[in-house]
């Protein structure tokens, strides 16, 4: 028995059925066996590409079958949206047209989950299904965020009992095949994508279905439905999308310390703009915080309280904008705070969209890639929190004390600085010239555009040994929580 279970980070599912206008209001609950095992493939083929096709095919084969549902608490909901066709002006009725945008809200403690009772997987296949799932960002459309994972043996056998019971209004609801039953007054059938038996054997490559593109089948075989992909008739509760008196909206429960986002502009920032993106991304989470709290201010984006006074300790957060792919120019920036963000932390985080940089105010989009815990993010692939003895530079050290003639020198304040985080004691320091990839440090903004500025502007790089592994982000000196002193392992 293998079971899948899916929490929505933003409450919020969004989803169309195959051969559905978006225009016509109608979402997919639950989300189709096919958009499961294809959002499971674009996992592997983005994050785990290392994975043999063979073992990834043989996973995928036990999930084929049409799995049972229990479905959480939800309700729909929708926005509509005036958007410019390019007509003469943007001001005239005929140049907008409507758009809907319909979703489903999701139960704040429940997540959806999906039972194969009959599938099977050795140890390790299902230590290779929960590495792929761990790693798919959303479900539907990329603002269904989503925490994906593979459930427990205690979680599975206490699935099997519900749907055994057949769920009831307190419970998760049981969404099943339909078969030969048509259901009843209390049921509704609603059809499903499903994807076809294959070979056990047979190798996903291009041309297996489920890697076909969906412009491929649309546009050019001009298909109506997926190759490889049938309709099943599920019984889905009348209740199922109608909220009762206890259903809540969604909130943000879980424990947060790391949200990501992606960088999206014509032209992306250059990396020596580190600390102005930095600062940037905290006024613009800031700004979207007041807003929704009534001008309040947030102890863990600001890092002052209400009275203005500054936060004891490094709990708060940090804005770290990262080069991921080599070009000089910055893409990702990941915030990660110690102490966590707050649920109502959590929803301005998940409502921003942009950011203005610099003095000409250039405008950068956030494309939200998803929140989780520090210890989920440190078991997975990302080297921001990885672990390691050996760690080097990627932005500069920036002194955040005058040095004296003979004592305070860079690696002294380094030392101290690393002491007073409880990092493990320094075995070695050795200075660098430039990082592996990107310009010298003092080509890197070592100052902030707004606040105290550092006690010598002079950037350092280091590769540190420590005298145990260290678990990330690593962030020393001045600038620490904007960019600065940034520290990767080797």
């Amino acid at each position: 028995m293998v079971s899948l279970k899916v929490t929505f980070l933003a409450g919020r599912y969004h989803a169309t059925p195959w051969g559905r206008n978006v225009n016509e209001g109608v979402v997919e609950w639950p989300p189709s066996p096919w958009r499961i095992l294809r959002a499971l493939v674009a996992s592997w083929k983005r994050c785990c590409p290392e994975l043999e096709a063979e073992r990834v095919s043989r996973v995928l084969h036990a999930l084929a079958a049409p799995p049972v549902y229990l479905l959480p608490r939800a309700a729909v909901g929708h926005t509509r949206h005036f958007m410019p066709n390019g007509g003469a002006s943007i001001f005239t009725p005929e140049a907008r047209d409507r758009v809907f945008d319909s979703f489903v809200i999701v139960a704040a403690d429940e997540p959806l989950s999906m039972i194969w009772p009959e599938a099977e997987l050795s140890v390790d296949d299902r230590l290779l299904l929960e590495r792929v799932a761990s790693r798919v960002p959303y479900l539907g459309r990329a603002e269904a965020w989503c925490d994906m994972r593979v459930a427990t043996a205690a979680e599975a056998e206490a699935d099997r009992e519900r749907i055994g019971r057949g769920g009831s209004d307190t419970m998760p609801m049981v969404c099943r095949p339909a078969g030969d039953d048509v259901g009843g007054t209390d049921a509704e059938p609603v059809a499903l994508l499903v994807p076809e038996q294959w070979d056990r054997d047979a190798v996903l490559d291009e041309r297996h279905p489920l890697l076909v593109d969906t412009a491929t089948v649309r546009h050019r075989l001009r298909l109506l439905q997926p190759p490889g992909a049938r309709w099943v008739t599920y019984l889905r509760p009348r209740l199922a999308l109608e909220p009762g008196g206890e259903f809540r909206p969604a909130r943000w429960t879980d424990i947060v310390h790391v949200v990501r986002y992606a960088l999206d502009a014509p032209v992306l920032p250059l990396v020596t703009e580190t600390v102005w993106v930095a600062e940037a991304t905290r006024e613009a989470v800031q700004a979207m915080y007041g807003r929704l709290n009534g001008g309040g201010t947030s102890l863990a984006f600001s890092g002052h309280d209400q009275a203005g006074m500054p936060a004891k300790g490094h709990g708060h957060a940090r804005y770290l904008p990262l080069d991921e792919d080599g070009d000089r120019r910055l893409d990702h920036v990941t915030l990660v705070s110690v102490d966590g963000f707050a649920p109502e932390e959590q929803e301005a985080l998940a409502a921003v969209s942009y950011l203005l940089i610099g003095r000409e105010r250039r405008r950068i989009r956030l494309i939200p890639l998803g929140m989780t815990s520090l210890a989920r993010a440190r078991a997975g692939r990302a080297r921001l929190c990885g672990r390691g003895e050996l760690w080097e530079s990627v932005t500069p050290f920036v002194l955040a004390r005058y040095p004296k003639k003979k004592s305070d020198w860079p690696e002294d304040q380094l030392r101290r600085e690393a002491a007073q985080l409880g990092l493990p004691e320094i075995v070695s320091i050795e200075r660098i010239e430039k990082p592996q990839v990107g310009p010298r440090w003092q080509a890197f903004r070592r100052w902030r555009r707004r606040g105290p500025g550092p006690a010598v502007a002079s950037g350092f790089g280091f590769r540190v040994r420590f005298s145990r592994a260290v678990e990330g982000p690593v962030a020393l000196g001045y600038g620490s929580h904007f960019g600065l002193g940034l520290f990767l392992p080797r």
